[in-house]
């Protein structure tokens, strides 16, 4: 199924990956990989996680190690990505903004490569 990550989802999984990466040697890419693997996951079964009430397209996927969650929505032959939310810090679900705001039709970078590894 091919994925769609809108620019605000790109610019969460950064930050975050920053901000782990600056609290302990490995956290950072402990990060990605709960990000990547939660992300297969969601490509792999888009209908398996929990339906958002607003929206009958709109769910959400939780990271396994981390406390952040996905929140996407689903089209016949695509996954829109639209943001990483922390389940503490920002608990409101985003609305999808315009298609305006889509970078590419590219999974989230990989961030290793930031880590230097």
């Amino acid at each position: 199924m091919k994925l769609e990550v809108l620019r605000e989802a790109e610019d969460d999984a950064a930050r975050e990956t920053d901000f782990y990466a600056g609290e302990e040697i490995g956290l950072g890419r402990a990060f990605i990989d709960d990000l990547q693997r939660t992300l297969r996951l969601i490509t792999e079964g888009p209908l398996h996680f929990q339906q958002l009430l607003k929206r009958a397209n709109l769910r959400m996927a939780l990271f396994d190690r981390f406390p952040f969650k996905f929140i996407y929505e689903v089209e016949p032959d695509m996954v829109r990505v639209i943001a990483i939310c922390h389940q503490k810090r920002r608990p409101q679900h985003p609305e999808p903004p315009p298609a305006a705001a889509v970078r590419s039709s590219q999974p989230v970078p990989d961030l290793r490569q930031r880590l230097g590894g």
